[in-house]
């Protein structure tokens, strides 16, 4: 099984202080769609003042293994 994860970094505009928001959804995010979930938790989550910190949020796969995944 792959799972993504999406890490957002959201910090204050003069940068002394951020939010990590983590996410994790099943399967494989093209690079648009991770584009898509990063916005859409940026609209969901950020408070006035802060800015969304692009160079530290990103999508990355997690392969997972499962009982489904070992041979029997």
């Amino acid at each position: 099984m792959i799972l993504t994860q999406i890490v957002v970094v959201i910090c204050t505009t003069t940068g002394s202080s951020c939010i990590n928001y983590v996410d994790v959804t099943l399967g494989v995010l093209s690079v648009s769609a991770c584009e898509h979930v990063i916005q859409e938790i940026v609209r969901n989550h950020a408070p006035d003042g802060t800015v969304l910190r692009r160079d530290r949020s990103s999508c990355t796969l997690m392969p997972v293994n499962t009982q489904n995944d070992l041979a029997s």
